[in-house]
Formats: structure tokens, C-alpha cells, sequence
């Protein structure tokens, strides 16, 4: 099982034009749980933040474009 090439692209590019790159990886079997396994292959690939889905997004967005503070767990570390 590997990640999409075009995953590793995007977040090539994104990165080529300084550019943080958020990456999602889901669990498609336990909705809004991490996939541990897609984390490690995101951040291989270079995301700057993995978020397990987009319920928090608007939390993420103003930390992005707002320069709030992120006040949130985007991944735990546990049975990583």
C-alpha cells in the first residue's frame, strides 16, 4: 500500500514555492481517527502540518492566515 505519487508531487511543489503544505491522513474505517501509516508517509513526503481530517479546519486556517495560535491536537504521537 503507498501513498499517490501525485501526493508526493503536490507537496514538492508546495514546498518549492515556500508554501506550508497541510496533509490529511484518515482512517476511512474509523471516521476522524488518524491513519498512523498515511502520517508517516505525509511527513516522508514533507507536510509542514497532518490533520486527521477537516472537522478542525477553521482552527487550522486562521493558525495559517490569521497567525492565531493552533489550540489544538492535530496528531497524537501515540502508536506512532
Amino acid at each position: 500500500m503507498q501513498l499517490s505519487e501525485t501526493v508526493f508531487v503536490e507537496i514538492q511543489v508546495t514546498k518549492a514555492v515556500n508554501e506550508m503544505a497541510v496533509g490529511v491522513a484518515s482512517n476511512e474505517v474509523a471516521a476522524g481517527r488518524l491513519d498512523f501509516w498515511e502520517r508517516q508517509c505525509l511527513i516522508r513526503a514533507g507536510a509542514d502540518f497532518i490533520v486527521s481530517g477537516f472537522k478542525s479546519y477553521e482552527a487550522v486556517v486562521k493558525y495559517l492566515f490569521e497567525g492565531g495560535m493552533l489550540c489544538l491536537t492535530l496528531f497524537s504521537n501515540e502508536n506512532a
